[in-house]
């Protein structure tokens, strides 16, 4: 069984000086990885963790008592303990009830894990899916850290993270947010985000209590983050992953609710999971979501079919060996979907700007979640609202173009009858959502030449004359590359001239 702190830590005096212990060791991402020898995430089979222990053995030291303690919880002498986190820190720890120490041992009742260069406290990984809390509160994860990546970075007034778990996104929120307020109905999150604002010295964080927009009825902020419960399911004991309510709903209120609480001009992002339905489009259910107020970008990262959703939410039941456990609720989860009519679940984000006495012009894409910072290619999606929507096709053949400066382009070569010949462009953005079009090669040449310099239809033009195309093909190849280039501008990859 996996002991917890049944109200989560205290703040106390001293906290800093175990994050200046963390500091000091080296507990950071690059030096965990690099001390166990693999990549920023950590895998933890069982066979996984055989192996750590050998490489923690072979490299003894603060750093590898610190990643015992906080990253695998494992219990450490307790002269170790404080020589890698000196008598103050072992007892801030030992007095929010972080540590506690026993047999000789310092044994952790917490687990903490550094991001960037913030330190986030939360509940251990249960060991046993029946040990759960219904108020247990998850690390980072995954999650966490595609909403970090989808968040508007501009410094602002105020900023809100709705259902704050942690306090992961208010912490990086802090970074250039003059004041942050974070709200969260499980008083055991709200334990957990207080202790790590302490933890990191950070004191422009207000905590709150109570369910959604409650605690800030009639408020407005700049930037607004929230990572909901959005796991379709028919499990009601989790906090953080089930909702208990049906299908979207808790989503359709965040999302909905985001324009009467956002400054003019002010961003919210929101991740989500919705249903859809048999015979409707991905789009139809989320697109029910946006209300008057707001302009929003609709990303699907992916889209997944009932038993592979279902199998993948009680994938830990398999993983304990509790094979008769999983498949029982992985049939719960296939009736609750069926007797609904949900042909397949949908995972992605909204990104929202509101802008007041307006009405809402939502674009939805496919596309996958990417890396980096989102803020500058967000501007550039909704900017091109206005932009793309002035100008019809003639206009837009008319139109000269200049790349983002995250966009990559790759020209492929084919080698053919012993020459080598053009193959497929693909283009891509380092930064922000994952966007990815393939072009055949005289599509890639057009996209060339029409960031060169040369309007849309000039380098369609060149491009039909090279190829040696009959004069009556070179308007549809003109259509062709409006319709491309007019995408890529609305995803943020091309942006005006001047």
């Amino acid at each position: 069984m996996t002991p917890h702190l049944a109200a989560g830590p205290k703040v106390v005096p001293g906290l800093r000086a175990v994050a200046e212990a963390f500091a000091g060791a080296g507990y950071r991402p690059e030096g965990i990885a690099a001390l166990l020898g693999v990549e920023r995430d950590i895998p933890t089979t069982r066979a996984d963790l055989s192996l750590h222990r050998r490489r923690l053995a072979a490299a003894p030291g603060p750093l590898a008592d610190l990643v015992g303690l906080f990253a695998f919880g494992w219990p450490v002498a307790i002269d170790r303990a404080v020589a890698a986190l000196g008598s103050a820190g072992v007892d801030a720890l030992v007095a929010s009830g972080g540590l506690v120490e026993r047999d000789g041992a310092a044994h952790p009742l917490v687990r903490i894990a550094p991001h960037d260069d913030v330190w986030i406290a939360s509940d251990r990984p249960v060991e046993d899916e029946s040990d759960d809390d219904p108020q247990h509160v998850p690390g980072i994860n995954p999650p966490a850290t595609l909403l970090a990546a989808l968040t508007v970075r501009h410094p602002v007034g105020s900023a809100l993270d709705l259902g704050t778990g942690n306090g992961i996104q208010a912490l990086l929120l802090s970074r250039h947010c003059d004041r942050v307020v974070a709200t969260d109905s499980n008083p055991r999150a709200l334990a957990f985000a207080a202790f790590n604002a302490a933890l990191n010295d950070i004191a422009t964080i207000e905590l709150r209590a109570g369910s959604w927009f409650e605690p800030v009825a009639g408020e407005r902020f700049d930037l607004i983050v929230s990572n909901p419960p959005y796991v379709i399911s028919p499990e009601h004991e989790y906090m953080y992953r089930d909702s208990g309510q049906e299908p979207g709903a808790v989503c359709a209120t965040v999302i909905g609710g985001l324009p009467a609480h956002l400054t003019d001009r002010g961003y919210g992002s929101v991740l989500a999971s919705w249903p859809v339905y048999v015979d409707r489009h991905w789009s139809e259910q989320p697109r029910r979501w946006m209300t008057r107020g707001g302009r929003a970008w609709l990303l699907q990262f992916s889209l997944d079919d009932p038993l592979s959703h279902a199998a993948r939410w009680n994938q830990p039941l398999a993983l304990a060996g509790q094979l008769d456990a999983f498949d029982s609720s992985v049939g719960r989860w296939l009736d609750y979907t069926g007797a609904r009519g949900i042909e397949a679940i949908g995972y992605g984000a909204v990104v929202l700007q509101q802008h007041d006495g307006e009405a809402i012009a939502l674009r939805a894409d496919h596309v996958r979640a990417g890396h980096g910072d989102i803020t500058a290619q967000v501007e550039r999606v909704f900017a091109a609202y206005d932009l793309v929507a002035g100008l019809d096709d003639d206009a837009f053949a008319g139109s000269t173009w200049q790349p983002a400066p995250e966009l990559l382009v790759r020209r492929g070569l084919r080698h053919i009858s012993g020459d080598w010949q053009p193959a497929e462009t693909v283009v891509t953005l380092a930064d922000g959502a994952l966007v990815e079009a393939t072009l055949d090669p005289m599509m890639g040449e057009i996209l060339l030449r029409s960031t060169s310099g040369l309007s849309v239809r000039a380098a369609a033009e060149q491009v039909a004359s090279l190829a040696g195309l009959d004069p009556d093909q070179l308007p549809g190849l003109v259509t062709a590359a409006v319709a491309m280039v007019r995408e890529l501008v609305t995803l943020g990859a091309l942006v005006a001239t001047g």
